[in-house]
């Protein structure tokens, strides 16, 4: 039976808004704006604002910053993230994270051992899975079990031999970290080998130490409650333990974009917005996957043994991507005012010491971007039309050849 179709009912009007996206993608112009997306020119932020006015050229903070300049900003980061690379980059910064984890969580372990019961707080883990993948869970806490199954007496000395091991072999992913930060801010690696090995080194032992204080507040915590005789007040710990993990995050994040790139340092309220951004899709994404993860896939079909490896480097690069993405718009809002947004002294454009603060980024001309859009999409269509067109005309004008063998023969005579 043949479908018939029927206008009345299908109200193909309904469709419009997908052709026109499908147009939008499929003849955006091919013009690709100069690298770091930036203007070919420098002003005082006054003049800069007076050129462009309602984009937060001579905003002081991101607070100031108008709505239109805020579009500029999600413009440009969503042009970054495709501009750099950034799935690619975050995939490598994660192969050597991935070699340095395993030890840092040794490390880890072990200090989480000196202070408080191993084998109880490995329980209390388990009730983060639905907040945190399962196989990170189990990875940690099989650690964990290990490590519990040691003399006390023991425990300091793998707990200083981890330590330093996992410190050196950190290092390698702490500087493929900083590469990808370089990346974000469009930054080349300027500093020394050894003052770079001495930031990677305290940011591994920074990093360390937050793993061990956002453990302590979501494992430990309410252990020491219970035995301090606090247990009634466990119920009012669970909802607020969340409130200063983010804190505690937030605040990580925005050392790391602070002191990790290559460049003259940002004011504290240059990085917080980047920082708020990476940590809410962190924490959400850990804890939408860690659903998708327990109910819908299925990974120990498809990888067998190695399920809980796949799934916890899938999630290690989702959480390098989180914090890639933060640098970016990080560097894209300070990239929106021509105001000096390093620390020290007020310097002009160009003497600033980094490449967001030294430049302006381009700002989102919203009715041409669309008028140059609708101009290429035209232009093909022109030329498809012309190219039928011809194609019809060709067909019309050929003559078919006749078949060699409807030929007749002729008698020899």
């Amino acid at each position: 039976m043949k479908a018939v179709w029927r206008w009345g009912r299908s109200r193909p009007y309904h469709l419009l808004p997908w052709i026109g996206l499908a147009a939008t993608v499929l003849f955006w112009p091919d013009r690709r704006p100069p690298a770091g997306m930036s203007e070919d020119r420098a002003m005082a932020p006054d003049a800069f604002d007076r050129a462009e006015p309602g984009r937060g050229r001579a905003a002081a903070s991101p607070l100031r910053i108008p709505p239109m300049g805020w579009r500029d900003i999600v413009w440009r980061t969503g042009w970054e993230i495709s501009r750099d690379k950034l799935p690619s980059t975050a995939g490598g910064v994660t192969f050597y994270v991935l070699l340095a984890i395993f030890p840092a969580i040794g490390a880890f372990v072990s200090l989480y051992g000196l202070v408080s019961d191993v084998a109880a707080a490995e329980r209390q883990l388990r009730g983060l899975a639905d907040v945190f993948p399962t196989s990170v869970i189990q990875i940690v806490g099989e650690q964990m079990l290990r490590l519990a199954g040691q003399h006390p007496g023991k425990l300091s000395a793998a707990f200083l031999l981890s330590l330093l091991v996992s410190v050196w072999s950190a290092n390698a992913g702490m500087k493929a970290l900083f590469e990808g930060l370089n990346v974000a801010y469009d930054e080349d690696e300027k500093r020394d080998y050894f003052r770079r090995t001495a930031i990677t080194y305290a940011s591994t032992l920074g990093a360390l130490l937050f793993l061990a204080v956002v453990t302590v507040v979501l494992v430990a915590a309410p252990l020491i409650m219970k035995d301090l005789g606090f247990a009634r007040f466990d119920s009012l710990w669970i909802p607020l333990r969340w409130a200063v993990v983010a804190g505690l995050t937030i605040l990580a994040y925005a050392v790391v974009y602070r002191y990790g790139p290559s460049r003259r340092r940002a004011r504290w309220r240059w990085v917080v917005c980047g920082a708020v951004l990476a940590s809410t899709g962190w924490l959400g994404g850990s804890l939408g996957f860690s659903w998708y993860l327990n109910n819908l896939a299925h990974f120990d079909a498809t990888y067998g043994p190695l399920s809980a490896v796949v799934a916890f480097m899938l999630w290690v690069w989702f959480s390098v991507m989180c914090l890639l993405i933060g640098a970016e718009f990080n560097a894209e809002i300070e990239h929106q005012t021509a105001v000096d947004s390093t620390v020290g002294a007020e310097a002009p454009m160009g003497q600033r010491g980094a490449v967001m603060a030294d430049t302006v980024g381009q700002p989102l001309h919203l009715r041409e971007t669309l008028r140059r859009g609708a101009g290429a999409a035209r232009r093909q269509a022109d030329g498809l039309w012309r190219q039928a067109r011809g194609t019809v005309e060709r067909s019309r004008t050929t003559k078919t050849p006749a078949d060699p063998s409807s030929r007749t023969r002729e008698p020899r005579g």
